[in-house]
């Protein structure tokens, strides 16, 4: 058996301390010292592939196949195991071939991957990449386009179709008991009274909760007691605004612009008239 270092090639190296100079044999990048101060001085990496770049070391170099013997005739398995051997292939060199980011020039080197050898023909250095090739993978498809969201309608328009309440017969009506009718139009007469008597202190006009459906729920309080009430049918819904929520009051048409114009009053509610349908 023969050591490893006794195969390598000397190489020069000089101390950082004292400048001493002596070959060693020991690996690239290994670290020694010096026999004279024992300062420790690390071998350069690549050191041998400067030795002599136009005669590359053995190792480096492929070997010319070797001449593979005529198969004598043969019966019986020594016959297919020689037929075997004349296809088996050949033993790759070790080493890896890489090439000069500078010029041309490719060769075959022994260093380990991260390390940097020299060019033998530009003599530039040249880092051993390290790893294995990843393949080429197709380009991404562009993310697909998010489709737009739909407008929301605006405030000026009705955001739900006021509901055309029954029409009532000609002729005057008294009140009605509000408990027969369904319970949303219950809760609609609430809040609307609600919110025009918030809106009409001291202007005598409010929203009667007792009208019958498909009159003008006008109350005016400045008229005479037999005429507060409104006797025309309703044409116009008012829409009252605040926030998030709203109301309607159904009126006739010259109730429906005062009791918008309440609006006018507070500043955080705003009033739209709606004609009604068929109207």
């Amino acid at each position: 058996m023969i050591p490893t270092g006794l195969t390598r090639p000397p190489v020069a190296v000089a101390c950082y301390g004292c400048g001493h100079s002596w070959n060693t044999r020991a690996r690239e990048g290994g670290t020694v010292r010096c026999p004279e101060c024992s300062h420790p001085r690390r071998v350069p990496t690549g050191c041998r592939d400067r030795i002599d770049p136009g005669a590359p070391r053995v190792y480096r170099e492929e070997a010319a196949p070797p001449k593979r013997p005529a198969p004598a005739r043969e019966d019986g398995p020594g016959l297919l195991s020689s037929l075997a051997s004349l296809f088996r292939p050949a033993a790759a060199p070790p080493g890896r071939v890489i090439g000069c980011l500078h010029c041309p020039a490719r060769w075959r080197t022994t260093a380990a991957p991260g390390n940097s050898v020299r060019c033998p023909d530009c003599r530039r250095m040249r880092r051993i990449p390290t790893g294995t090739a990843r393949p080429a993978t197709a380009p991404k498809a562009p993310p697909a386009t998010a489709a737009s969201r739909p407008v929301l309608p605006s405030l000026a328009a009705p955001l739900i179709t006021p509901v055309r309440p029954a029409l009532a017969p000609a002729g005057p009506r008294g009140p009605i008991d509000p408990q027969t009718l369904p319970l949303r139009e219950q809760n609609r007469r609430d809040h609307a009274c609600q919110t025009v008597r918030s809106l009409a202190a001291g202007t005598g006009l409010y929203a009667w909760y007792n009208q019958p459906p498909g009159a003008c729920e006008a109350l005016d309080t400045n008229q005479l007691p037999d005429e507060q009430r409104c006797p025309h049918r309703a044409s116009h819904a008012v829409r009252y605004a605040q926030g998030a929520t709203d109301t309607h009051v159904y009126a006739c048409t010259e109730h429906a612009r005062r009791l918008a114009a309440l609006a006018d009053r507070a500043e955080y509610v705003t009033a739209t008239v709606h004609p009604l349908r068929g109207r």
